[in-house]
């Protein structure tokens, strides 16, 4: 009994992860196709530029460096 509750909190846990990963891809991907049509980058520079912004999810403080990458 105690075996399969800790086993269903640690998927549980493993799942609230990866869903908040996907969110934080999510939202980074849109902000950075949002910035960049307001830049006005050509098409292959809008997609390097939107990859440079999704790539900062995995660094320590990636919220500012998403918005002083932003701004």
């Amino acid at each position: 009994m105690f075996k399969e509750s800790v086993i269903e909190s640690k998927k549980k846990k493993e799942f609230e992860k990866k869903q908040r990963l996907n969110a934080l891809h999510l939202r980074n991907k849109f902000l950075g196709e949002w910035a960049s049509t307001i830049l006005g980058l050509s098409d292959n520079k809008k997609l390097q530029y939107i990859n440079k912004v999704i790539s900062t999810q995995f660094k320590k403080d990636a919220n500012n460096f998403v918005i002083k990458k932003i701004e």
